[in-house]
Parts: C-alpha cells; structure tokens; sequence
C-alpha cells in the first residue's frame, strides 16, 4: 500500500464495488443516525431532533447523496475534458459519506 493509496483510495476501488459499498453505509448512517436523532443535511450540518420517523432519515441521506451526484457528474461533464461515467461518480459519493460517522460519534 502506497501513501497515494491512503491519500486518494478512490484511485483502488470506484464505480460499481465503491456503490455497492457506499449504499449499505448511506443505510447503516441513516439507522445510527434514527437511533441517536442526529439529522445531517448536506454533508458537514447536523443537528439533534428526536421523535421522527426513519423514512425522513433515509429520505436525507438519500437526497443528499443523489443530489451531490448529479451536481458533481454534470459539472463534470460540462468542465472536463475526459471522459466521466455516471456510475463512478454514484460510486464516490456514497463512499464519502464515511465522515459522517465521525460527525456523528464526535457531537
């Protein structure tokens, strides 16, 4: 292991093994997240409310993943040259809610 692969592990795994293990996380977030009443809008805001259903943590954690992806992909595409393939950049962005635990855990 490289420190490139430290720095940037999107470098080893992207596209479809980066989403089919971001999607279990963005769950495992939203269910910690209904469990403690820690609500996260975007990716670095979060604030405490208690007593709300787990359809409306999901719904965030899913919007928010989603909507950070089609920004990123269409600014992609509009401001590179290279070529971009939408399951890469769904890949990356539900691996990168990560974080989000140490939000979580550290409030």
């Amino acid at each position: 292991m490289t420190i490139n692969t430290l720095w940037n592990p999107y470098h080893r795994i992207a596209g479809w093994p980066a989403l089919f293990t971001g999607l279990p996380l963005i769950g495992l977030l939203a269910a910690t997240a209904c469990f403690t009443g820690t609500h996260f809008h975007g990716y670095s805001f979060l604030y405490f409310a208690k007593d709300t259903s787990y359809l409306a943590f999901i719904s965030e954690q899913v919007l928010s993943w989603i909507v950070t992806a089609m920004v990123l992909y269409l600014s992609g595409i509009l401001l590179s040259v290279s070529k971009i393939r939408l399951i890469d950049v769904l890949g990356t962005t539900a691996l990168h809610v990560i974080h989000c635990f140490s939000l979580q855990y550290s409030a």
